[in-house]
């Protein structure tokens, strides 16, 4: 083909392969990097100059060109773990996970934390404290700046399922000052629950629900007050924190086997925790970074242009190189640029040591 000649303008495409070498140089298959969205080879030489200096016009005596390097820039739109693995120093492997129940694995939590179990895509998530915990009940308060000068105390076994908290109101004050004799009170479970009957207060403790029991006390020259409150905090007894609540899950954090310890968490801060859940069986590609000292190989680039000549290119020796970041988050599609380095590969091919294209169509 002659020049001028329309014919002869690039619109390009192809596609670009290649054929990583194992770590005695022997090719492991030529593979396709995928879409290739750029692929740009360039030759880089540095020259030595000198200029004469016999005349006022300092031209250029002599050029010699001292150093031919030949590479390329390459974007990489397809994370598959090999293309990954070649274009941050890697090598791709494979995580074998079989499919079993998990009952007793121990962890130390931390609240506002994250729990990192030791198998990927979890569910059935269970997470327990190391010792069951015994059910209590907390000691009467006054709730608000209520004015009477008695004693309230509680006391009991919990039965109860579900924390809880009970508010006891004096409804009939005492008819005489010193003694319990007279006075009443009303209590209900939460906040909005609804109020008991009156009950008579006695000289023992009386059971409110569920095990809990409140005592009203006077000495000589103490009253209750009508309307002054305590509330009494029970806990019920604690063999399994609750999902969603003491800690929580989710469909990525669980694949990646993660489970997130909420500050609201009933956990103690740095207790050991036993966590159960079922892992499922799988097959996880992986790719070790940065774990080999070069990735070498065959790479070859088959044109299939949209306008203009056809040219393939055969690059006996390269090496590829990281060159930037891997954007694993962002507002666009992803991809990764690597740099392709040409190796001298005179001993294999004396007469095109680098490479060469060759027109096809």
């Amino acid at each position: 083909m002659s020049t001028p000649r329309a014919k002869n303008l690039l619109l390009g495409a192809g596609k670009v392969l290649f054929d990583r070498w194992d770590d005695d140089g022997n090719s492991t298959g030529i593979r396709h990097l995928g879409n290739v969205p750029k692929f740009d080879l360039k030759i880089e030489v540095e020259k030595i100059t000198k200029k004469q200096s016999m005349y006022a016009a300092k031209t250029t005596y002599l050029e010699v060109i001292k150093e031919v390097t030949a590479s390329a820039d390459v974007t990489i739109d397809e994370f598959d773990p090999a293309n990954v693995a070649m274009a941050f120093l890697g090598e791709a492997g494979v995580i074998t996970q079989a499919s079993k129940v998990v009952t007793s694995e121990t962890h130390t939590a931390y609240l506002d934390r994250i729990i990192q179990m030791d198998g990927y895509k979890i569910s059935e998530v269970s997470v327990k404290p190391q010792t069951a915990i015994a059910a209590s009940i907390g000691a009467a308060t006054a709730v608000g700046t209520g004015t009477s000068t008695g004693t309230v105390t509680s006391s009991g076994t919990y039965t109860g399922t579900e924390d809880a908290t009970y508010y006891v109101t004096v409804s009939t004050a005492n008819t005489t000052s010193g003694s319990i004799t007279g006075m009443k009170y009303t209590w209900k479970k939460g906040l909005t629950g609804t109020a008991s009957a009156e009950v008579a207060a006695t000289s023992t403790a009386a059971e409110l629900e569920t095990g809990v029991k409140v005592l009203f006390e006077l000495s000589a020259g103490q009253d209750f007050v009508v309307g002054d409150m305590y509330s009494i905090a029970a806990s019920a007894a604690l063999t399994e924190y609750k999902a969603g609540t003491d800690y929580k899950t989710e469909t990525s954090m669980l694949r990646a086997g993660l489970i997130t310890i909420p500050s609201t968490s009933r956990i103690t801060d740095g207790s050991t925790v036993v966590c159960g859940y079922t892992q499922a069986a799988g097959a996880f590609p992986k790719v070790g970074i940065a774990t080999e000292g070069s990735v070498e190989g065959l790479l070859i680039f088959a044109g299939d242009p949209t306008k203009g000549p056809c040219y393939n290119a055969e690059l006996w020796h390269v090496t590829i190189s990281p060159n930037g970041s891997l954007p694993l988050i962002g507002d666009d599609l992803s991809s990764f640029d690597v740099t392709i380095t040409v190796m001298d590969d005179r001993e294999n091919h004396p007469d095109e040591p680098l490479g060469r294209f060759v027109k096809l169509a």
